[in-house]
């Protein structure tokens, strides 16, 4: 069986923080991504965003953030990080992931 996780966040940075802790420490096996909307009211987008390169996706109304090329300032490597520019809400990142 194939499996993946799919964290869908807005704005909570604290408990994004927490969980990831969790899923490093328990699930790291796991495929992730993460899909956040409208992080720029705090600090969630910066955080998920650290050390990765942008490269657009149109059709999740997102950018992908992958790791760049130094993978030690990268938050969480092994996910992927798709960042919106307008709250989609659960619904919406639901279609996205």
């Amino acid at each position: 069986m194939k499996s993946s996780v799919a964290i869908l966040t807005y704005r909570r940075i604290h408990a994004l923080q927490a969980m990831m802790k969790g899923m490093d420490q328990h699930c790291s096996q796991y495929h992730t991504a993460m899909y956040e909307d409208c992080g720029q009211r705090d600090a969630t987008s910066s955080y998920l965003s650290k050390g990765r390169v942008a490269e657009p996706c149109p059709e999740l109304m997102a950018t992908l953030h992958m790791p760049g090329s130094d993978i030690s300032a990268v938050n969480h490597p092994n996910a992927q990080v798709f960042l919106g520019d307008r709250n989609l809400g659960v619904t919406g990142n639901s279609n996205r992931a």
